[in-house]
């Protein structure tokens, strides 16, 4: 747990663009967690997995509600009496 919270506490003050934040904590937590004895592998696959499931996953669906929406649509509905 303490090195959970090195980690973030760490990758949380170095500052980065949001695109390489799964570049600073990664590099970040395989140095932490090899003093642990933690396998590199896994490290890597849960900062990969971590990283699509707060910037991947959310982007893409509001990609798709952006793209979808109909602006004009909506402000004719409004005005309806």
């Amino acid at each position: 747990m303490i090195v959970i919270t090195t980690m973030y506490l760490l990758s949380s003050i170095i500052p980065t663009i949001f695109v390489f934040d799964v570049v600073i904590k990664g590099s970040i937590a395989l140095y932490l967690f090899s003093f642990i004895a933690v396998n590199e592998l896994t490290i890597l696959s849960i900062v990969t997995l971590m990283w699509i499931l707060n910037f991947v996953l959310p982007n893409v669906f509001g990609g798709f509600y952006v793209l979808n929406f109909d602006y004009y649509k909506t402000i004719d509905s409004d005005n309806i009496d």
